[in-house]
């Protein structure tokens, strides 16, 4: 059947990417969503239906799920654009594979590409900037971590300078 075929293709590629998000569980179990949900949409919109509106709230914020967890884990956005590569090869692939011949086959093959590029180029745009944001977040909260770290220095330096002054004095008034 041509989605086992393409799921086999898919993880081939991946694999030969060495690509870091097949590397674990949870990942791959991203990946496979976010794969399934493009080409339901993909579907729907080659039928002229636009973006199902009876999405769950988790399939639709999955891309962004998705930038943030490559964020926090240290995957570079590459292996995502990689491995949208590596699925659109795979489904058009197929697609092609299982097009019956007719005069209009190349024009279907163009439709269905521009979809899949389509709706993959949302995803990433999604992913990509809660990558990008989760990063500032990260550096916006090391920089008020720093900020903290050298007002508490400061104010245990000066407190202490004062103390010293002010224990100076004391003595000084002592000998006088």
């Amino acid at each position: 059947p041509p989605g086992r075929k393409f799921r086999r293709t898919k993880g081939e590629r991946l694999l030969a990417m060495k690509c870091p998000l097949i590397a674990e569980a949870e990942t791959r179990k991203q990946v496979m969503a976010q794969a399934r949900a493009v080409l339901k949409e993909v579907v729907a919109n080659l039928h002229g239906i636009e973006a199902p509106s009876d999405k769950p709230q988790s399939e639709d914020r999955l891309s962004e799920t998705i930038g943030i967890s490559r964020a926090s884990g240290n995957v570079h956005a590459v292996h995502s654009l990689r491995a949208v590569v590596a699925f659109s090869e795979a489904a058009l692939s197929v697609i092609v594979d299982n097009l019956p011949p007719s005069p209009t086959s190349r024009k279907e093959v163009a439709a269905v590409a521009l979809a899949i590029q389509k709706i993959f180029m949302e995803r990433v745009t999604k992913a990509a900037l809660a990558y990008a944001n989760y990063l500032l977040e990260k550096s916006h909260e090391s920089h008020a971590d720093e900020r903290r770290r050298i007002s508490r220095e400061l104010h245990d330096r000066v407190a202490h300078s004062i103390m010293v002054a002010f224990r100076s004095l004391e003595i000084f008034e002592m000998y006088e």
